[in-house]
C-alpha cells in the first residue's frame, strides 16, 4: 500500500495530482490522507502515531516536502522510516536540503527531478540526501504540464510499490525503461 499524505482539499489539491501519478505507474493499493494543520507538538506526534500504527514493512508513506527546519518531525519521520519506507520529494527552491526537514531525516528516501535530457532540473533541490533521481519535467496531467521533484518522488514511489509487490522488477530497471520513454 502506498499512504500519500498531501492536501486533498481546497482548489486544485496537490494531493490528486500526486495521486493519479502514482496510480498511473502501479496497480499497488493507493490510500489518500490528508494532512492536517499542525497547531502544536503533540498534534503532530498524535498525527504519525496514527499513521505508525496502520503500516508494516511492505508499506509505503509518501509525505510532502517542508520548508522547515524541525528536530522534532525529523525524529518522527526517522521512527516511522523504521516500520515502513518513507518517500519525499527534494523540493523546488534549487538549494541545498540539507538544513531541511523531512528530508534531512534518517531512513528517508529522497527523490531529485531531473528534466528530460537526464540533468538535474533547475528549479530541483539537491545535496547529499538526495538518494535517486527521476525525470519530473513536462508532465502531462489532466491536459496541463507539469513538472517538479513532487512528480519524481510520486512515480518512484509507484516503481517501489511494483518491486515490492513483484521482487523480480528492479526500480532500477523500471526507472531507465521510464527514462528511455520519456527522453528527448
Amino acid at each position: 500500500m502506498i499512504l500519500i499524505l498531501d492536501n486533498f482539499k481546497g482548489i486544485n489539491p496537490h494531493g490528486e495530482m500526486i495521486h493519479k501519478i502514482v496510480s498511473e505507474h502501479t496497480e499497488c493499493e493507493i490510500k489518500k490522507v490528508h494532512i492536517p494543520t499542525v497547531v502544536d507538538t503533540d498534534d503532530l506526534y498524535l498525527f504519525f502515531n496514527i499513521i505508525k500504527s496502520n503500516v508494516d514493512k511492505n508499506d509505503i508513506v509518501l509525505i510532502p516536502w517542508c520548508k522547515v527546519s524541525d528536530s522534532i518531525l525529523d525524529n518522527i519521520v526517522s521512527e516511522l522510516g523504521t516500520i515502513c519506507s518513507v518517500v519525499t520529494s527534494a523540493g523546488n527552491f534549487n538549494q541545498d536540503i540539507s538544513f531541511y526537514s523531512p528530508t534531512r531525516a534518517n531512513n528517508v528516501t529522497v527523490v531529485g527531478c531531473l528534466n528530460k535530457s537526464l540533468n538535474k532540473a533547475t528549479h530541483s533541490n539537491y545535496g547529499d540526501q538526495v538518494k535517486t533521481w527521476i525525470i519530473g519535467t513536462s508532465y502531462l496531467v489532466e491536459e496541463e504540464l507539469q513538472h517538479g521533484t513532487s512528480i519524481s518522488a510520486a512515480i518512484y514511489s509507484a516503481f517501489l510499490a511494483n518491486s515490492i509487490l513483484d521482487p523480480t522488477l528492479s526500480i532500477e530497471d523500471q526507472i531507465q525503461k521510464y527514462h528511455s520513454k520519456v527522453k528527448l
